[in-house]
């Protein structure tokens, strides 16, 4: 498993703020994070994440994350997002 270890350096209050932005997290996002919470050190696989929410494959779901993470550091301004080609 792959494992990113940015930090965003944002406090609760500024990740309520943006768990409750409709713009950032949309439904589909919302249970996405719930499922990867619920895990065992809110750590999980694409694929496991797939089989919790009975996706075929992990694959629809890194478009999805991949959305949802660049959302955040631009609505945050905490971080920057590198391109494939540069991790």
């Amino acid at each position: 498993m792959k494992i990113y270890k940015e930090s965003l350096n944002i406090s609760v209050h500024q990740w309520l703020e943006l768990l409750r932005n409709k713009e950032i997290f949309q439904e589909k996002d919302a249970e996405l994070m719930m499922m990867l919470y619920y895990q065992t050190n809110c750590k999980a696989t694409g694929k496991q994440l797939a089989n919790l929410l009975n996706k075929k494959s992990h694959s629809v779901l890194n478009p999805q994350i991949g959305r949802l993470g660049e959302k955040n550091c631009k609505q945050a301004s905490r971080c920057t997002i590198s391109k494939k080609s540069e991790r």
